[in-house]
């Protein structure tokens, strides 16, 4: 996403019912169009903390509120490093194809009949054990080209 976009973001952003009340800080401001301008969901430390005056704690604690506000989501390599991306309500659904190696996160975009049946699954799986859901966020975690080529993987399952 473009700055320019991710500047457009900010209305909707501040309008969010959690964060509506709150001020909505320069800073704060500075870090989200961060997060809306990276390629792929970026850690606290890949973000610089922007701006770069803002403690790296102070960032956390913005994103983990930016979170369950529902403007950014998180997502793990297995790494136990938390990346943030915007969140799919407001840039659309996607994919994470996630390497378990280095952490690379590749965005992938599926066919509208793999969302409806994916869609369709989840709501069928919930529904079997009288679950309610909210969310749900299909990550793929896996291997990159580079790192299996450095190290071929062997699968975990095979069919």
């Amino acid at each position: 996403m473009t700055p320019d976009l991710a500047e457009a973001l900010h209305p909707t952003v501040e309008a969010r019912p959690r964060l509506a009340d709150q001020r909505y800080s320069e800073g704060q401001r500075a870090l989200v169009t961060t997060v809306a301008s990276a390629p792929h969901p970026m850690s606290i430390a890949e973000s610089g903390a922007a701006p770069p005056d803002l403690p790296r704690s102070t960032a956390y604690r913005i994103l983990v509120d930016r979170e369950r506000a529902g403007v950014v989501r998180r997502s793990n390599a297995g790494d136990e490093i938390a990346r943030f991306e915007l969140d799919d309500e407001l840039i659309g659904q996607h994919h994470r194809l996630i390497c378990v190696r280095c952490g690379s996160v590749l965005d992938a975009s599926a066919s509208a009949t793999l969302e409806q049946t994916l869609d369709n699954s989840v709501r069928q799986l919930a529904l079997a054990q009288s679950f309610v859901p909210h969310d749900y966020q299909p990550d793929v975690l896996g291997v990159c080209a580079p790192c299996a080529l450095a190290d071929p993987p062997v699968p975990v399952h095979q069919k």
